[in-house]
Parts: C-alpha cells; sequence; structure tokens
C-alpha cells in the first residue's frame, strides 16, 4: 500500500468456521513479520479464531452494518454478507493509473445499465460515462451498485441482446 503497509486479503473457502479459520492461518504463516487482523461480520468469528497465532498483534473490526446500504442496499441480508465478506481492497493505483492504451470502446460497440439507486457511484455519474462512450443502448434498473445480484434477469437479457446484436454483424461460416 502506499503507507509502505503489505495488505493480503484471505480467500476463504466458506465450507465451515474451522475451514476458513484454518486457511486465515495458513495465510499468516505466509507473512513476513506480524499481522493485524481485519474483519467484519462473520469475518469476526473467523480472526477471532485464527488470532492466537504468534505473530498476530492486534484485531480491527469493521462495521458490517454500513456495507448493505452504501452497495447493495437491494440484496437480502445473507447475500449482502456473502458480498461483503468476499469484496477485496483496491490498491491505490487503481484510481491513479492512466490508461496506456485507445480505449476499446473507441471502437467497439457498447452498452451500459445505470443502477438508479447506487450509492458508489452516482447514477447520474453514469449516463454521463454511458453517453460519453456513446453506448448503443441504455438501460436504467432501480437497483443498487450490485445489480448484477439483484437484477440478475434483466443484466442477463441486456447481455443477450448484445450478444444478438453482435452475432447478426458476424459474417456466416
Amino acid at each position: 500500500m502506499e503507507d509502505g503497509y503489505k495488505v493480503v486479503a484471505v480467500e476463504n473457502p466458506l465450507t465451515s468456521l474451522q475451514d476458513d479459520i484454518n486457511k486465515t492461518r495458513d495465510l499468516i504463516d505466509a507473512q513476513d513479520g506480524k499481522v493485524l487482523l481485519v474483519g467484519h461480520s462473520y469475518g469476526g468469528s473467523v480472526i477471532t479464531g485464527a488470532g492466537n497465532h504468534d505473530k498476530v498483534v492486534g484485531f480491527l473490526w469493521v462495521d458490517y452494518e454500513k456495507f448493505p446500504e452504501s452497495f447493495c442496499q437491494d440484496l437480502p441480508n445473507d447475500d449482502a454478507m456473502v458480498l461483503a465478506i468476499s469484496q477485496k481492497p483496491i490498491h491505490s493505483n487503481g484510481f491513479s493509473d492512466k490508461l496506456n492504451c485507445k480505449p476499446a470502446w473507441r471502437t467497439k460497440p457498447s452498452w451500459y445499465q445505470v443502477s438508479n439507486n447506487d450509492n458508489m457511484i452516482p447514477p447520474e455519474t453514469e449516463l454521463e460515462m454511458a453517453k460519453h462512450i456513446n453506448a448503443k443502448k441504455i438501460i436504467h434498473l432501480n437497483a443498487s451498485h450490485a445489480s448484477l445480484a439483484s437484477h440478475p434477469k434483466e443484466i442477463f437479457s441486456l447481455i443477450t441482446e448484445a450478444v444478438n446484436s453482435l452475432n447478426s454483424k458476424l459474417p456466416s461460416s
């Protein structure tokens, strides 16, 4: 990370609490130096079990309650928890790196789905992006940022429409 800290995330198998604790312990073993464990919701149980390790120096619990209202307020609680515990932090470079090639949307068709209830990216910004890339079709869903999970049928329909549009332009074999 920017401050010189190494950040790693456990890919919990989610098969049992003990399996998740074991996977976390394996990741702790692989680290050089001391470890601060960070978890939220169910992850708090995992880090509590894995924390009895010589390299672990402390714990940080994150308020899971804020995740659903920010990211996936239109999903059932169990689905929101799965999304919350599987999210990985993005490195700060992901926000500052510059694209070193021509954007593919300049030469290839695009479609866009705007989430009207997105609390992560304002819907107005999404619409601006859709217009900027000259999307062939823009659909609006009354969805959170997690529209793929909350509106899978509508997303699949847009994908199918895009595929069919592209297939009609391909030469027949």
